[in-house]
């Protein structure tokens, strides 16, 4: 998707979204589930982190797979 698209269907400038890309912008979650569902990807993979991972990894991908389950069901 090109990043033109992904600002369309996101609501988020392309400048940002570039920034995002680069490691410079400041996203937060909520941002974050707007690329996501923008791009049809679960947000847990859109951040790179998977169940597979131990501690903080995967008690943030149960809280993330929580929370988007909860948002999904609205």
């Amino acid at each position: 998707m090109s990043r033109k698209l992904l600002a369309q269907a996101s609501g988020i400038s392309e400048r940002y979204i570039a920034q995002i890309e680069g490691g410079n912008g400041n996203v937060s979650i909520l941002l974050l589930r707007r690329l996501s569902t923008a791009m049809a990807t679960p947000l847990v993979d859109l951040i790179g982190i998977y169940s597979t991972q131990r501690g903080t990894g995967a008690l943030s991908c149960e809280l993330l797979t929580a929370a988007t389950r909860d948002t999904d069901s609205r």
